[in-house]
């Protein structure tokens, strides 16, 4: 039975640590593309990114008009009580 030399198997467990990280950032991204609108099958991870920017800032935009909304009518609540 032949040994492997410590230089091999550093690589090898390298290697296999560098395909788990990949492998891993891969699923990442298909869930990402699952949440994010408008992202189909062909998006790549750059255009996935910017898609998700966009998406992150438009539900930012959202909440803030939300919260306007709540403490406007919360305003004109307290006049009829």
């Amino acid at each position: 039975m032949r040994r492997r030399s410590s230089v091999s198997k550093g690589r090898t467990a390298g290697a296999r640590r560098k395909r788990a990280v990949t492998s891993l950032v891969i699923r990442k991204l298909r869930k990402l593309k699952r949440i994010v609108p408008g992202c189909g099958r062909s998006s790549g991870a750059d255009s996935l990114l910017r898609r998700t920017e966009a998406y992150i800032s438009s539900l930012e935009e959202q909440v803030l008009l939300l919260e306007s909304l709540c403490n406007l009518f919360d305003e004109q609540m307290k006049h009829f009580c």
